[in-house]
């Protein structure tokens, strides 16, 4: 996350994709009744085995730019 926040000129916080943290989930996003978007992970695949997917699958060079970040992870720069 570290590299993401410092690559992007200006960026004050960053957080991490997950299948269920509103702009951040993955594949939708859209909420339901009312509620964040929760992605079901396969039955076929470990939690293990889809981190290892997402990160084969992962451009490290793509960094999404969203007007807001889920509080369940942050990381927030400070002032210099």
């Amino acid at each position: 996350m570290a590299d993401a926040v410092f690559s992007v000129q200006g960026a004050g916080a960053v957080g991490p994709m997950s299948n269920a943290a509103s702009v951040q989930s993955l594949p939708d996003i859209a909420p339901h009744n009312g509620q964040t978007a929760i992605n079901i992970l396969p039955k076929n695949l470990s939690l293990q085995e889809m981190n290892l997917l997402c990160e084969k699958m992962s451009d490290s060079d793509f960094i999404l730019k969203v007007p807001m970040l889920h509080g369940f992870c942050l990381g927030i720069t400070k002032a210099r």
